[in-house]
């Protein structure tokens, strides 16, 4: 059979641009040299960006271009060239993990082109409000040219039944029981713990370089550790945690292995308790969690099960690594996400957790030739329908990526539109400004809505929706924040007189009838249950504007809060204090759930105030202004039925 013929690009334009990652510690990458030498002969212009730090080295791309494809598809580019380069307004960027931050107003703020990479931003997470304006800045504001602002986050890109196409489920999952295993063997052996390198050649390089350290801690140990897997036996983590341990074991003695039971859904459910987490985890040396839901759920430990005496527990492996407080099985009051520099959370006296996002990374060839395996018919498909115009097919499995886009950009977006429109239909208050005046004006009061849905409605404290209606919410306390930021400038004039804010009652109504129309929805929030949530937010921003509250939560002064949120260098204790705001929004919304869920939500409110009082010198009147509103919620409305199921769905199809 011979080999078809190389084919010129039909365009000048570049299909597929092929990024640098800017996580510290990241190696890995979606395509082989060989899978972009393919893209080339078939006629797509590929870009890669030249990244010293890429599994594969750029030499290898060139070469296999030039041996198997058609080097005048070929580009390498240097960083962020693509940005500027007229060829690439069109182009699909390629990634595995998020863009680098960019503060508000920056060149590089409004993003203008179809990402395709891990966000990590449809739950709330930290810097996902921030990310997701940017990509409401792109559509509201799009350039001439431009190929439109997308986000095809991988891990939505599901076929029919839901599964998703490709992942590095099975990679984390391995990674994670790696440092989990050489964690307990370092700690067993009384040495510092720590990893040789933050990335590994090969898997033969980790063994090579570590099996006699684990040798000698069974030997010191006098047994081997015990593991336990909490995820369905089918699933890529879980999988990926035991194909490690079958590894490792092929390394030892038969007398040293290590021994693994799973715990699926059926053995989690007879173990759960409501408050103290799974019975029998204590029987066990390491316990790696592989389950993940997008909705909240009970935990499997929580500080008390890392800290009860006679435990045998010493190290939790978090494959999920989800730091939304509520959607995390693993319910650590100090929860954060590590490194490969400092992977160890210590959660009790001898019981630390391993809770690295971006695991795979530490065998990055083998995590991205497992990727490109999975990955490589679908970007080439994704090629195919942007040339053609023609749009995703609904049968498409990136159409449920952008479905998925599109529904969580309807927070940002309507918060920019519909709060921007009324704001130009303040005549009264812009009536008196030249052109230059009011465009000026319009562009600060957009910045002001990012820096509210970052600051207030994003990080601090979540929503947490946990139903459709709280979507709405989130638009109509934007809209909110656009009156109040207008009505605040309109009375900066009132100097010498005492002005406590804008009373905001009379502007609920007309924002519930906007968006009732707008969503084609029977009913909203009722005016008190915005008002309620409008109070907390008040309440939220004004607190850290209070220097005792700023030095009880570890910073020097209220003006060093805000900046160093925004460069995401916070102490513990604030994160602590995200975790307190969340729940407190919780306790707002409590009504709205079943009785014996509403009870759950509440020993987590108390459980996180309990630790916050502990930890910090937070004042008393602190706690007692947000219990005085969230202490009086509003009834239900009438004719509004709960469907929430208070069970949460175990999705073992992981992605980090």
């Amino acid at each position: 059979m011979t080999e078809e013929a190389p084919k010129a690009a039909s365009e000048d334009h570049i299909d597929l641009v092929i990024r640098d990652e800017t996580l510290d510690r990241e190696r890995r990458t979606i395509l082989t040299p060989h899978q972009v030498a393919e893209l080339t002969r078939e006629g797509f212009k590929v870009a890669l960006v030249c990244w010293p730090e890429r599994c594969f080295t750029d030499e290898q791309y060139t070469r296999a271009v030039e041996q198997r494809g058609n080097p005048q598809n070929f580009i390498l580019m240097d960083h962020d060239q693509w940005r500027e380069d007229p060829n690439c307004a069109k182009s699909i960027i390629l990634g595995v993990k998020e863009i680098p931050r960019k503060p508000p107003g920056s060149v590089d703020f409004i993003l203008n082109h179809t990402y395709v990479h891990f966000d990590h931003s449809y739950k709330g997470q930290f810097g996902s409000a921030e990310r997701l304006a940017r990509f409401a800045f792109g559509y509201l504001f799009e350039e001439e040219g431009a190929s439109n602002s997308i986000l095809l986050d991988h891990e939505y890109c599901t076929d029919e039944d839901g599964k998703r196409t490709h992942a590095f489920g099975h990679s984390a999952g391995y990674a994670t029981a790696a440092m989990s295993v050489l964690c307990w063997a370092q700690k067993i052996n009384g040495i510092p713990v720590g990893l040789a390198t933050t990335s590994y050649n090969s898997k033969d390089e980790f063994f090579s370089l570590h099996t006699q350290e684990i040798e000698q801690a069974i030997k010191t140990n006098g047994a081997p550790p015990a593991a336990v897997i909490l995820g369905s036996p089918r699933g890529r983590s879980a999988n990926g945690a035991m194909d490690f341990l079958k590894d490792v074991n092929r390394h030892l003695n038969a007398s040293d292995q290590i021994s693994a039971e799973f715990w699926g859904r059926e053995e989690t459910a007879a173990r759960q308790t409501d408050d103290k987490g799974l019975q029998g985890l204590e029987n066990y040396d390491l316990v790696f969690n592989c389950t993940y839901t997008d909705r909240p759920c009970r935990p499997f430990a929580n500080d008390e099960t890392a800290q009860k005496r006679g435990s045998r527990l010493q190290v939790f492996g978090d494959v999920t690594c989800d730091a939304t407080p509520d959607k995390n099985r693993l319910r650590f009051s100090n929860y954060r996400i590590t490194d490969f520099d400092a992977p160890l959370l210590e959660v009790g006296p001898n019981t630390c957790a391993i809770t690295v996002d971006h695991s795979p990374s530490l065998f990055p060839l083998e995590a991205t030739l497992d990727i490109a395996r999975q990955a490589y018919p679908h970007i080439k498909s994704l090629l195919h329908a942007k040339r053609s115009d023609l749009g995703l097919p609904l049968d498409s499995p990136w159409a449920h990526a952008l479905e998925a886009f599109e529904d969580n950009m309807q927070v940002p977006l309507y918060a920019y539109d519909l709060g921007a429109s009324l704001v130009r239909d303040d005549d009264i208050y812009l009536s008196d400004m030249s052109e230059h005046q009011r465009d000026a004006y319009l562009e600060s009061v957009r910045l002001e809505i990012e820096r509210n849905i970052k600051l207030s409605l994003g990080e601090l404290h979540q929503l947490r929706p946990r139903e459709e209606r709280a979507f709405f919410y989130h638009v109509a306390m934007g809209m909110l924040r656009v009156h109040e930021f207008v009505e605040i400038a309109a009375n900066n004039g009132h100097q010498g007189q005492a002005y406590d804010g804008p009373d905001m009652t009379n502007k609920i109504e007309a924002i519930e009838q906007l968006l009732s129309r707008k969503f084609n929805i029977s009913s909203l929030a009722s005016s008190h249950e915005v008002s309620q949530l409008h109070a907390l937010s008040y309440a939220f921003r004004a607190s850290l504007q209070d220097y005792t509250v700023a030095q009880a939560l570890g910073f020097t002064s209220p003006e060093e809060t805000e900046s160093r949120i925004l460069e995401d260098k916070v102490p513990s204790q604030f994160s602590l204090f995200l975790v307190y705001l969340s729940e407190a929004q919780q306790m707002a919304l409590a009504h709205l759930y079943p009785e014996d869920y509403r009870e759950e939500i509440e020993r987590d409110y108390l459980t996180v105030k309990a630790t916050l009082q502990t930890r910090t010198s937070l004042p008393p009147g602190f706690f007692q202004n947000i219990e005085a509103i969230i202490d009086t919620p509003p009834p239900l409305p009438e004719g509004e039925i709960n469907t929430l199921s208070p069970e949460p769905v175990e999705d073992t199809n992981l992605e980090l």
